[in-house]
């Protein structure tokens, strides 16, 4: 993801039935170890040191439920905004749908998700720029 966020992030997924079947099958520590077993195995002569990690379940989240935006060919920019856009103040949206740009991907919910929340803290606490050591505001 650096070319997007400009900090060496790996994003990794896992999709359709074998998706489905690691979602309820692996705990944390078995995803992580398979997820370095694959990166040895794409990349024999790298070392890698993981310095954080975070698997989602989303299949079995219960607010997802496997469920995501995509891009129908219909949709336009104006779209996407409007789906970011706040109601009265009170409720802010986020998500790879609400992304200008990188819509239906992990980096749009990121930064999208980063722009909401200062949003919010901006209009109920104080003006602050957005946190520059996270990767995605650097």
């Amino acid at each position: 993801m650096h070319s997007v966020l400009g900090a060496q992030i790996l994003v990794g997924f896992i999709s359709g039935s074998q998706g489905a079947y690691f979602d309820i099958t692996f705990s944390e520590e078995e995803l992580l170890r398979r997820a370095k077993e694959s990166l040895r195995s794409m990349f024999p002569k790298k070392n890698f040191e993981i310095v954080a990690w975070k698997g989602t379940r989303w299949l079995s989240d219960p607010y997802s439920r496997g469920s995501y935006s995509f891009e129908n060919g219909a949709s336009t920019l104006e779209d996407r905004l409007e789906l970011f856009r706040p109601i009265d103040h009170r409720i802010y949206f986020a998500g790879e749908a609400t992304h200008p740009v990188h819509y239906g991907t992990v980096h749009g919910a990121l930064i999208s998700g980063e722009q909401a929340a200062a949003a919010v803290h901006n209009r109920y606490c104080c003006h602050r720029d957005l946190i520059p050591s996270t990767p995605w505001n650097r």
